[in-house]
C-alpha cells in the first residue's frame, strides 16, 4: 500500500470500525484524488463519503479524496445496486379532501366537464358537485396507490395537466364512441383518454336525478385507471408486466377511498380462489409469457379461457418478482424497472432530438444549393453539413422487443423454467396452489 492512501485509511481506522458483513460489494483498486491507489471493496456510498472493506474492517473515506473517474465508477456502482422494495400501508384520498371545479366550455353540446386534482371528467349528463366526488375517489385514489407502490412509475398526464375521462349515460353511447363490448370500462392509449359507461361506475337515474348505487364493483376501473396512470411507461414494459401490474392493484383491498397494500396477499388469495372456482385454467407457459411482445399478446388473447389465462398468469408473475422472489424483497424487480425507466428516458430523448433534427433538416433541404436527386437522396456542396440523424437507443432488429431488453435482471442466470419451479413453490408455502 502507498503512503498517501495508507495514511487516509490510518486517519479513518483511528475514527472506529464494523466488523465485515456478508454483503457483496465491488473489490478493485480505488484511486486517490493524489494518484495513489489501494485495493478495497466497496459496500455502500453516501451523500459525500463511501464505505469500504479493508480486510476484516469497515472504513468510511470521503468521496473528495477520491479520483473523479473513481467517484464517478463508486456512485455508478450503487445507483445500480438492486435494493428492496419499499411497500406504504394504506394509500388514501378522502371524499372530503377533494375538490370539483365545473369548467364552463366544454366544447361538445350537452356535455359537462368537472375537473378534480388530476382528472378531468366529461360527462354525457350534468352531475352534482358530491357526486362527482364520489365517482372521482376511486380515480385519484388509484393514481395516489400507482405512484405510492415502489414501481417508480410517477405518473404524469399523456397530455395537459390533467388525466381525460369520459362518461357515458348509456352502454350503447360508450360502444358507439369506441368502447369495447362487454367491457366495464377501457383506457385508450392512441387517444389518451380512459371511457367508462355510467353503470360501470355505479351511477343510476333514480327519479329525476342521478344517483349512485352501493356495492358496485370497482375492479376494472381500477384496473384500467392503473394503465392510464402508466401511460408513458406502456411502450417499454412487457406485456405480462402491464397486466400483471393492473391486476396487482386491482386486488389489493379498496374500500371508500382506501386501498390496504398491507392486506395484499389476502386479497390476491380471495381473488385466486374466486378465479379457480369460476375459470378452468392453468398457469400460462412461462417462457412464452415472459418473452410475448404486445402483437404476440393480441393473437393469443382472442378466447375467453386464453384471456383467463394470461391475466391471471400475469398477476402471478408479477406477484411472485415483487413479494416471493429471492429474500421477498423484490429486488430483481427494482433494478429491472430502474433500466426500464432508463430505457424510457433514452427513447423520450431521441424523439425529442428527431423533432429537432427533423426541423434542422428541412432547414438544410430548403437551402438553394441543396438539390433533391428524386431517389431519396440529396447533392450538396461540401461547404454544407447536414445535420446529424440521432441514433436510436436500440437496434433496429432489437425494436419490437424492445421491452425484453432487461429481462435478464430477473432471470439473472436462471432459466424459465426454474422461475417456474420456485413460482410454484412459493406461492405453495403462502398457501395457494397453482393449477
Amino acid at each position: 500500500m502507498n503512503p498517501g492512501m495508507a495514511g487516509l485509511l490510518l486517519l479513518l481506522l483511528c475514527t472506529g470500525y464494523l466488523q465485515a458483513t456478508a454483503k457483496p460489494g465491488l473489490k478493485r483498486n480505488w484511486t486517490s484524488y493524489d494518484g495513489r491507489t489501494v485495493e478495497m471493496e466497496l459496500r455502500e456510498v453516501r451523500e459525500d463519503s463511501a464505505l469500504f472493506m479493508v480486510g476484516d474492517r469497515r472504513v468510511e473515506v470521503p468521496l473528495k479524496r477520491l479520483a473523479d473517474d473513481d467517484t464517478l465508477i463508486a456512485r455508478d456502482w450503487w445507483e445500480k445496486l438492486p435494493r428492496p422494495l419499499k411497500w406504504p400501508e394504506i394509500v388514501e384520498v378522502e371524499t372530503r379532501t377533494l375538490e370539483v371545479a365545473e369548467v364552463a366550455d366544454a366544447g361538445r353540446a350537452g356535455w359537462r366537464v368537472y375537473r378534480t386534482d388530476h382528472f378531468e371528467f366529461h360527462s354525457q349528463a350534468e352531475l352534482t358537485r358530491s357526486l362527482v366526488k364520489d365517482i372521482a375517489r376511486v380515480f385519484e385514489a388509484t393514481l395516489k396507490l400507482v405512484d405510492s407502490l415502489p414501481w417508480t412509475i410517477q405518473p404524469t398526464p399523456p397530455e395537459g395537466s390533467h388525466y381525460l375521462a369520459e362518461l357515458y349515460q348509456t352502454r350503447s353511447a360508450y360502444q358507439a364512441a369506441g368502447g369495447p363490448a362487454n367491457s366495464g370500462g377501457v383506457y385508450i392509449p392512441s387517444e389518451k383518454k380512459f371511457m367508462v359507461p355510467f353503470e360501470s361506475l355505479g351511477v343510476k337515474r333514480l327519479g329525476g336525478r342521478l344517483t349512485r348505487a352501493e356495492g358496485y364493483e370497482v375492479n376494472t376501473l381500477i384496473h384500467e385507471i392503473t394503465h392510464q396512470a402508466m401511460h408513458f411507461w406502456l411502450r417499454y414494459l412487457p406485456k405480462w408486466f402491464i397486466e400483471g401490474s393492473a391486476e396487482f392493484t386491482e386486488v389489493t383491498p379498496y374500500n371508500h377511498g382506501k386501498f390496504r397494500v398491507d392486506r395484499i396477499q389476502a386479497g390476491l388469495k380471495d381473488h385466486l380462489e374466486d378465479f379457480y372456482r369460476h375459470s378452468q385454467t392453468s398457469l400460462y407457459p412461462i417462457e412464452a409469457l415472459l418473452t410475448m411482445t404486445h402483437r404476440e399478446w393480441a393473437a393469443v388473447s382472442t378466447s375467453y379461457s386464453a384471456q383467463k389465462s394470461l391475466y391471471g398468469s400475469s398477476l402471478l408473475l408479477t406477484y411472485y418478482f415483487m413479494h416471493l422472489d429471492g429474500d421477498g424483497d423484490g429486488k430483481r424487480m427494482q433494478g429491472f424497472l430502474r433500466e426500464v425507466g432508463k430505457l424510457k428516458n433514452d427513447w423520450e430523448a431521441f424523439n425529442k432530438d428527431y423533432e429537432r433534427y427533423e426541423k434542422e433538416f428541412r432547414v438544410f433541404l430548403a437551402q438553394p444549393e441543396v438539390v433533391d436527386n428524386r431517389d431519396g437522396t440529396f447533392s450538396y456542396p461540401v461547404k454544407l453539413t447536414p445535420p446529424e440523424k440521432p441514433v436510436l437507443p436500440l437496434p433496429e432488429e432489437e425494436m419490437e422487443r424492445a421491452a425484453h431488453v432487461h429481462l435478464g435482471i430477473l432471470l439473472d442466470e436462471r432459466t424459465p423454467t426454474e422461475i417456474e419451479a420456485d413460482l410454484r413453490a412459493k406461492f405453495k408455502k403462502i398457501g395457494i396452489k397453482i393449477p
